[in-house]
């Protein structure tokens, strides 16, 4: 996982990772890169 954010203070990490959490239980994590950004997550590699 890359996160892509504009600030590192720790209230504004948490919900930017709460939108990632909801799709790890849709989403394979292996083998594949996730890049998290404020208004987006992308997920490349294998399918």
């Amino acid at each position: 996982m890359v996160l892509r954010v504009t600030r590192q203070d720790k209230p504004y990490l948490i919900s930017v990772f709460k939108k990632a959490i909801r799709l790890l239980s849709l989403e394979a994590v292996i083998h594949r890169l996730w890049i998290i950004e404020e208004n987006r997550i992308r997920i490349r590699g294998d399918v």
